[in-house]
Formats: structure tokens, sequence, C-alpha cells
């Protein structure tokens, strides 16, 4: 058999391994209830919006649904205004809480990028209150990554977001980049 050949055949093998693991990714997300709370506890932190936390036993890494907050772990990327007070803000909230909740909306519910390893959309909950609105509210994170199916709590966190910015809190009360 010449190298094109084995090539080729190990091109075919690698190519139905990456569908059968995709779709039993897929197949678990559909597992996990939309619109309904999930209890979880903490695995680890990693940044004011973006937690691992575990799920029936397994490990599951979540990015806050509809927020951004200043970046503190980001590769090459330095620390932004903002930035350690917002992941001491979350980490605190987590921490605190006598009960943490995650919620999908009706979007995609895995997020599967080349930069990060693939991370789950949802909203969290702390006793009952929504993160992203505390850090929205609190000025430490903005509103982004805003798909057409994931928008259950958009309309309260943009009137969050606007108070915060004519109160000039946290991020809105510098100029700088980290906003836009």
């Amino acid at each position: 058999m010449n190298k094109k050949k084995i090539g080729l055949i190990f091109l075919t093998l690698f190519a139905a391994a990456a569908t059968i693991f995709s779709q039993s990714k897929e197949s678990g997300n559909k597992e996990l209830p939309r619109e309904e709370l999930i209890t979880v506890s903490i695995s680890k932190f990693v940044d004011g919006d973006t937690t691992e936390f575990i799920h029936n036993g397994e490990k599951m890494m979540v990015r806050f649904l509809l927020i951004d907050t200043p970046e503190t772990v980001k590769p090459n990327t330095e620390v932004q205004p903002f930035g350690k007070e917002a992941s001491h803000r979350t980490k605190e909230l987590l921490e605190n809480a006598k009960k943490v909740e995650l919620m999908f909306d009706q979007g995609k519910i895995l997020e599967d990028t080349k930069k990060w390893e693939p991370r789950y959309l949802a909203y969290v909950f702390v006793d009952g209150n929504l993160v992203q609105e505390i850090l929205i509210r609190e000025g430490l994170a903005k509103i982004a990554y805003i798909d057409s199916e994931n928008t259950k709590f958009l309309k309260d966190l943009e009137m969050k977001e606007q108070q915060a910015k004519e109160n000039k809190l946290g991020i809105w009360s510098i100029s700088t980049n980290i906003r836009d």
C-alpha cells in the first residue's frame, strides 16, 4: 500500500472518530434541560465569566451567557481594569452561596471553539439570584455575545446595564476600550 492510500485511510478513520465524538457530546447535551434550574457544585474558578462546575459527577466548563467581564487570564492579554474585581466578585458570589444552579436557554448550550476547550453556555444563579445581573448591575460586566435564541434575561440585563452606565459604575467609570 502506498503512502497516499495509508494517509487517506488514516484521514477517513480520524474524520469518523471525530464525528462519533461530536455526536456523543451533542447527544449528551440533549439530556440537559432547557429553561430549568439544575443544581451544581463548584469545581474550579476561572475568571469573572467562566467557572468549572460539577453536575452529576461530571465536570463542565461554563461560560456565563450574555456577559463579558474584563480579562484576567486570557493568554497574551494584560489584566484589564476591573478584571480582578469581576473575578473576585464572581468567586465570592459562588463561594458564599448556599445553592448554585445553572439554566440553559433555548439556543446552543455548548460552545466549541478552536481557542478554548468546549464550554457550556448557561445562566448562573446563586441562591435564586442571577449572577449575570449582579455583575452587570455593579458595573463589573457588559452585555455581550448575544444570539437570537439565548435571550431569556436580555431585556432585564439591558436595563441594569443602562443604570450602571448612568451611574458610572465599574467599567463605566473609566474611558477604555474594554467596554467596546
